[in-house]
């Protein structure tokens, strides 16, 4: 999940939504949360795995205002 979360911090600085902080003498400034309301899909093969996604990018991707929330469907695979 660790390159997961690279990939995503990544493509967010590459579209200009993160990134753009500076600073002077005195403050730090950055572009504020991101609220444009795109998504970003990790999809993982079990519901359990995919819990444990949800609060590792909830917790590193809290402060740049990023919401993750989590989406399952389950269903049983026929043969």
């Amino acid at each position: 999940t660790n390159v997961a979360m690279l990939t995503v911090v990544s493509h967010l600085r590459d579209v200009g939504l993160i990134g753009s902080a500076y600073h002077d003498d005195d403050h730090f400034y950055d572009n504020g949360p991101v609220t444009t309301g795109q998504k970003i899909v990790y999809i993982a093969p079990m519901k359990a795995l995919a819990q444990e996604v949800v609060e590792k990018f909830s917790s590193k991707l809290k402060c740049l205002g990023i919401i993750v929330r989590e989406l399952t469907g389950d269903m049983q695979l026929s043969r």
